[in-house]
């Protein structure tokens, strides 16, 4: 399993024995120097100014993403934020819906299927994943390594990613209100940001990296070949 919720719910559900499911977090890979991430997307293409802030969401536009509880939590932020932007990077069947509660709203952009994400979130202020259910989201991990704070759901294994108060925040699903007030709380705080930021990409180094997942396999590899020789 990718994370440890995950495998209490895959030893409940599935009544398998404990010994023989194991937890393997997946693994981002982390740039090497300056030189190595890729350049930021120019928001001026996408018709916003340098200064404004940009939250971004990289998720299938699927029902249990959680667009629809975002975007009502985003006509909130709209009123004390008037310059940021809300940005929906995917594609899914779920778009039609999204796109008619966006059109009410001000400062919500759709991109559709993105292949340039790396660019994205380093010109982003921060990423928020609103989801209903998850298993350890390769988007937050990939937002830690470059360094954004992250505003999640407290589902499946994104608390095994996100510690709320340092790389980020956490809340309940389905609570609109509850995501709305942990986006404002920071982007009114941007030292705050920069704190959880720097945070966020030494816990995806230091514990996530994609290294550590190849040597996770690697010793799970040699341990069941060295027991079917034994």
């Amino acid at each position: 399993c990718n994370s440890e919720r995950v495998r209490q719910q895959t030893l409940r559900d599935e009544r398998l024995q404990p010994e023989r499911v194991v937890t393997i977090p997946n693994g981002v890979h982390m740039p090497r120097g300056p030189a190595e991430p890729a350049a930021a997307v120019p928001w001026e293409a996408l018709g916003l100014g340098s200064g404004d802030e940009v939250v971004l969401c990289v998720a299938n536009l699927i029902h249990y993403k959680g667009h629809l509880d975002l975007l009502e939590a985003w006509e909130r932020v709209r009123r004390e934020r008037p310059t940021a932007w809300l940005l929906l990077a995917g594609e899914g069947p779920e778009r039609e819906a999204i796109e008619a509660r966006a059109s009410r709203l001000d400062g919500v952009r759709l991109l559709g299927a993105r292949a340039d994400v790396a660019g994205l979130l380093r010109a982003s202020t921060l990423l928020v994943l609103p989801s209903h259910q998850e298993g350890l989201p390769n988007a937050v991990l990939e937002a830690m390594a470059a360094g954004l704070p992250v505003v999640a759901t407290d589902v499946g294994g994104t608390s095994e990613l996100v510690v709320d108060g340092e790389t980020g925040r956490l809340v309940a699903p389905h609570a609109p209100a509850a995501l709305a007030g942990a986006l404002l709380s920071l982007l009114r705080d941007n030292q705050a940001r920069q704190v959880m930021g720097r945070a966020a990409a030494e816990r995806a180094r230091t514990r996530f990296s994609l290294e550590a997942m190849v040597r996770s396999y690697e010793r799970l590899y040699a341990g069941l070949l060295a027991r079917a020789f034994d």
